[in-house]
């Protein structure tokens, strides 16, 4: 740097040229290269694609409740459509907000509506995504100190494969990624400077998690636990604390409890949606894995197409999941049956695959979910006696419960691509446990709640890798605090050489 400045000429020779004007500069232009960059990347993988699955569900909640003020999933036209609770109202109402603002969205006819493009709808949920990264890189460079792994975990977020893929799919995993870092941002921000509106607007946005994502509904109880300790041994302000769990509370209550109401009038039951005991049944169902299964699972489970002989059953999310590739050789080498393929059959996955026919773990729930609803009268009444039935299962068996959890566990590691997912969860569970030798209290609160996401995909669904999707932007932000710990040490390792050396 002292070498640039003297070789500048006279008028741009210090002080009109300083070693911190300089420094500026080039961080505008980083932040300005990151920016062209996801710009470039989005419109690059934001191409058309024909709507399916889950995303006709959000797709029609989203036009009705646009239209009608009406939170149902009916395709078909009418002036008053039928109230469904089939999905979470959260990511509709959000997809719902953007059909709103865009006027071309909003004179969309429901058919019209989901055979176009949508492309508006997909860069509002791209400004969202943008928005986020800037706050996680916002965040880390405050709590670091630094610029570098701010600019680590914006592009980590930015330049997601697995983001842009959701967003293109509208899956509710990307609006659900929103709600767990903002929800992480605000817990954080009140254990560090406790008041009581950031309280109130971490219980809300529970409350938004909750009402996208219904795990979240059962984190209140593990956070109010957390709080409940802080005040009797945290060292943290008790009043407001005490203050802040009601305000947290009331916020997040009000929400949820109206929409469980509005559940329990119309359908019968207190419920944020149908398929929870569908969901817990296959899970169930895991505990009967045999040892040859059990180790199946783990190859199954692995998104390499050197390794799993059914790699486009287990696709990492990102841009390739629209055509995952099969299996290969590696250097004309069948790693598989080289390896496990002695000691394996075919047979060993074949209760494992997923929408694969046959009295498959996944399919044998589906079906007695279907005979279940058909023998009561209504799906809402034969979801209720699956999850009695699944309970039943655990009860019955809950060690091999507890271990099916750990293959299921490997197999939502790969939330994103494994070069980002595998570093991310090591990073998220380090600073968990280093949060907690160093009664760091708002990193711990930052990372709690996907942790529990985690633990809770594994313990209660099959944890399929995309359930943990939503937790790509903390990761982002735990890679760059862990990345910036290690550049620090090595650089006090490297200071603490050249004294000896010299």
């Amino acid at each position: 740097m002292p070498r640039l400045l003297e070789s500048l000429p006279p008028k741009l020779a210090p002080p009109y040229v300083t070693k911190a004007r300089l420094r500026l500069a080039a961080h505008v232009l980083i932040i300005l290269a990151l920016l062209a960059g996801f710009a470039l990347n989005a419109s690059h993988n934001l191409p058309r694609r024909t709507i399916d699955h889950d995303a006709t569900h959000y797709l029609c909640m989203a036009h009705n409740l646009a239209h009608h003020g009406t939170f149902s999933s009916q395709r078909t036209l009418s002036p008053l459509p039928w109230l469904s609770a089939w999905r979470s109202p959260g990511y509709p109402a959000f997809l719902a907000l953007g059909v709103a603002v865009i006027p071309d969205l909003s004179r969309h006819a429901l058919p019209r509506f989901l055979r176009a493009d949508l492309l508006p709808l997909k860069k509002w949920q791209l400004g969202w995504l943008l928005l986020a990264a800037i706050a996680a890189g916002i965040f880390v460079w405050r709590l670091t100190g630094s610029p570098w792994p701010g600019y680590l975990s914006f592009g980590l977020i930015g330049y997601s494969q697995a983001m842009l893929y959701f967003i293109n799919r509208f899956y509710s995993e990307a609006g659900a990624a929103l709600v767990v870092l903002f929800l992480s941002l605000v817990l954080h921000r009140a254990l560090s400077r406790p008041s009581w509106w950031v309280f109130a607007l971490a219980g809300l946005l529970l409350a938004i998690g909750a009402l996208t994502r219904a795990a979240l509904m059962y984190f209140w109880l593990p956070v109010m636990i957390y709080f409940a300790l802080l005040a009797w041994r945290g060292g943290l302000p008790r009043g407001k604390l005490l203050a802040g769990m009601a305000l947290f509370t009331l916020a997040f209550a009000l929400p949820v409890g109206a929409w469980m109401a509005r559940n329990h009038y119309h359908f019968g039951h207190w419920m944020l949606s149908f398929r929870g005991g569908q969901v817990l049944d296959i899970r169930a169902n895991h505990a009967a894995m045999t040892p040859k299964e059990y180790i199946a699972a783990f190859i199954y489970y692995t998104p390499w197409v050197y390794l799993n002989p059914l790699a486009q059953e287990s696709p990492t999310p990102g841009l390739d999941s629209y055509d995952p590739p099969k299996h290969q050789k590696l250097w004309g080498v069948d790693i598989y049956q080289a390896t496990f393929g002695k000691i394996l059959q075919p047979g060993d996955f074949k209760n494992l695959r997923v929408q694969f026919l046959g009295d498959t773990y996944e399919m044998m729930a589906q079906h007695h979910w279907a005979r279940h609803s058909k023998w009561l009268g209504h799906y809402t009444v034969g979801d209720a006696h699956s999850q009695k039935v699944a309970i039943r299962k655990i009860l019955a068996n809950p060690w091999g419960h507890l271990l099916a959890s750990i293959p299921l566990a490997w197999r939502g590691l790969f939330a994103e691509t494994w070069w980002v997912a595998l570093p991310g969860f090591a990073c998220l569970f380090y600073l968990g446990v280093s949060s907690l030798r160093r009664r760091d209290w708002p990193l711990l609160a930052f990372v709690l709640p996907s942790i529990y996401l985690f633990s809770f995909h594994s313990l209660i669904t099959v944890n399929a890798a995309r359930f943990n999707s939503p937790l790509v932007p903390v990761l982002a932000v735990c890679i760059g605090l862990c990345a910036h710990r290690l550049a620090r040490r090595w650089q006090r390792k490297r200071a603490a050489k050249e004294p000896a050396h010299a």
